[in-house]
């Protein structure tokens, strides 16, 4: 950061500096402030900092969108794997703790892909001495529950079921 000190016709002293300019003098009472420059009046070098201004306001936002996108895909790609391991004994918190991440399992095209999931739903399985062959919470839903019940026909359609 440069600064100059320019002397004028009085005794006031004006610094000149990069960041504009800022007067030390105080107006008499019969001057009256300039009013501020506009862009017409601005300086090349005024309008340049302006613009860089505008962009890297721009450039935040931008960012921030951007962060708050990779956030949301972070989400839903979880939640995707955690679907897709619905008949796995393996969960996504169990991946994470062996080691793998949402973005090794995917795709050339940012897909997840199935086979290496399987591939580190079974190495997870594997080191956590996790039983394979068990169905995990989801895929004991209700509609994959063994029925208590007989199934009904025609012949016990009209009994009455005990409560």
């Amino acid at each position: 950061m440069s600064t100059e000190t320019v002397a004028t016709d009085d005794v006031s002293q004006t610094d000149a500096t990069t960041e504009g300019v800022v007067s030390n003098a105080t107006p008499e009472p019969g001057e009256q402030n300039e009013p501020e420059q506009t862009e017409d009046t601005q300086t090349p070098e005024e309008l340049a900092k302006a613009d860089a201004s505008r962009y890297r306001h721009r450039l935040r936002d931008t960012e921030a969108e951007r962060d708050t996108l990779a956030g949301q895909l972070k989400t839903a790609r979880g939640n995707i794997v955690e679907h897709m391991l619905s008949n796995s004994p393996a969960t996504l918190d169990a991946l994470t703790a062996a080691g793998y991440e949402i973005d090794s399992l995917l795709d050339d095209d940012g897909n997840i892909d199935q086979g290496k999931l399987d591939e580190a739903a079974q190495a997870t399985c594997k080191r956590f001495n996790i039983n394979f062959s068990r169905p995990s919470s989801h895929a004991m839903s209700r509609a994959n529950r063994v029925r208590l019940e007989p199934e009904p026909d025609f012949a016990n359609a009209f009994t009455p079921k005990a409560r």
